[in-house]
């Protein structure tokens, strides 16, 4: 097998990562592999390990779409800061992709700045 890096420091010195202008992982990644509705995404279990559920990529796109027309619904629209809490289920994933209403901010930033608090705990 050969490999494409021939030597190390050159490529690390030449190489540019290409980001694209506007890039949107729910849109571009997600939405795109959910083309394929049996294209695996994650594999759930509970703390004991009896419950187990596997999700695809259409799904997370579906619950992604569904909790943005939920914000939709409520008011709530794109460049509005809310501040999300929900446990690590499986549908945490549609809600930390769901940037496709805008982006996401960090956990640490100042809460006087969200406008609606949405717990789904």
């Amino acid at each position: 097998m050969e490999h494409n890096m021939t030597d190390y420091e050159e490529t690390k010195e030449t190489f540019k990562l290409q980001v694209p202008e506007y890039y949107n992982f729910g849109f571009d990644v997600v939405d795109k592999w959910a083309e394929d509705k049996t294209k695996l995404a994650a594999i759930w279990a509970n703390v004991t390990g009896k419950s187990i559920r596997k999700y695809t990529f259409w799904d997370i796109s579906r619950q992604s779409n569904q909790f943005a027309n939920l914000l939709l619904n409520m008011g709530i629209k794109k460049g509005d800061i809310i501040f999300v809490m929900i446990p690590r289920i499986p549908e945490w994933f549609a809600v930390i992709i769901e940037g496709k209403l805008g982006e996401w901010v960090s956990y640490d930033m100042e809460m006087e700045k969200c406008s609606p608090y949405l717990s789904l705990i």
